[in-house]
């Protein structure tokens, strides 16, 4: 399946008609939270994460524009947000940065979190 400039489209399972289980989005969005670029919509996985009763819970993956992801553990909304709990990889899936972020953008980074080796939230060094 090819998408469209401006397609996105999700992979996921309903229970009583919420999403519910693992859902996979498709369509990358510029992380923009004021919705400046919103119109913009490139091709590729942009989010993997677990869903209950139509909620966004637990560890999530978020692709970004340029081949960067978030990971870390959403909040209520189901955004990345907290301090030390989301990390911004690189696209060589080696560089990270850990801090805390503010729906998905990094507000202060942590540059005394562990060396390259270390476990980053979840992910095995």
């Amino acid at each position: 399946m090819s998408l469209d400039k401006y397609e996105h489209y999700l992979s996921g399972s309903l229970r009583r008609g919420k999403l519910h289980g693992i859902v996979q989005k498709f369509g990358v969005l510029a992380n923009d939270p004021e919705g400046h670029c919103a119109s913009t919509v490139l091709p590729g996985l942009a989010y993997v994460g677990r869903y209950v009763d139509g909620k966004p819970v637990g560890h999530a993956w978020r692709g970004l524009t340029g081949g960067s992801w978030l990971y870390g553990e959403v909040d209520s909304n189901g955004d990345f947000s907290g301090n030390g709990n989301v990390a911004f990889l690189y696209p060589d899936f080696e560089t990270a940065f850990v801090g805390e972020f503010k729906k998905g953008l990094m507000v202060s980074p942590d540059f005394n979190y562990g060396s390259p080796n270390t476990d980053i939230v979840g992910i095995a060094g």
